[in-house]
């Protein structure tokens, strides 16, 4: 899969190419990474494409009888990698709101800090004195491409400055303003009949800025798009 185009040519295709699979059960593997960059920025970085081709090319499919098997279905996948997860009122997540373009735009930079501190302070009320510490995060952003970090409130206005702005001319309409979480490493755990099949350990440096967080990560998917019989 070269490029966001080429994936929408297998959309325009989803019938053609249903038609000749004729097992009993077929699914469909999609090692690709759905990204909110535009589509130059996209086609430039191996095995991404812009989002919104990628699920319009996963609904095509499923809603012909084609079942997602890698990574999940549509309704599951979009809540994950879009990261709306991180809004649900769960008390083991860090304190999470959303901050969107067009509030930036009409209220300002200033004002969209202000109300993104005093909704993570609410979440927070247990704490004498909560901390402005923390990360700002896109979606439909792997391996920390859209994280920075911030340890005040100018820190934090130009996290969300630099994450909903068009420098690079994709579809940021929002981001995530999350409370600072200690943590030493992430850890992945690829399971495989329910047996743990390979074990990857990513950690975070920070690089280019002090606003930059980059997640360094030591095991990387291939770029194509697959159809295959279910062995089910």
């Amino acid at each position: 899969m070269g490029s966001t185009e080429e994936l929408r040519e297998v959309t325009r295709s989803s019938r053609k190419t249903r038609n000749v699979l004729n097992g009993a059960s077929v699914g469909a593997i999609y090692c690709l990474y759905g990204s909110h960059w535009g589509h130059e920025m996209c086609d430039r970085m191996p095995g991404y494409v812009h989002w919104r081709a990628l699920l319009d090319c996963m609904d095509a499919y499923e809603e012909l009888g084609v079942r997602s098997l890698w990574p999940y279905s549509t309704a599951l996948y979009t809540p994950i990698v879009s990261k709306q997860w991180l809004l649900h009122s769960v008390p083991t997540l860090p304190a999470t709101t959303v901050v969107r373009a067009s509030d930036v735009a009409v209220r300002g930079i200033e004002e969209a800090t202000k109300s993104a501190i005093k909704a993570l302070r609410l979440q927070n009320s247990t704490e004498e004195k909560p901390s402005i510490r923390g990360v700002v995060k896109l979606g439909w952003s792997w391996e920390g491409l859209g994280v920075w970090k911030f340890e005040d409130c100018e820190g934090l206005s130009d996290a969300i400055d630099a994450a909903i702005g068009c420098t690079v001319g994709g579809t940021k309409e929002q981001c995530y303003v999350q409370a600072w979480v200690e943590a030493a490493l992430e850890l992945r755990l690829f399971v495989i009949d329910g047996t743990v099949a390979h074990v990857a350990y990513t950690t975070w440096e920070v690089r280019f800025s002090s606003l930059h967080v980059v997640y360094l990560t030591y095991l990387h998917l291939p770029s194509l798009f697959l159809i295959i019989p279910n062995p089910s």
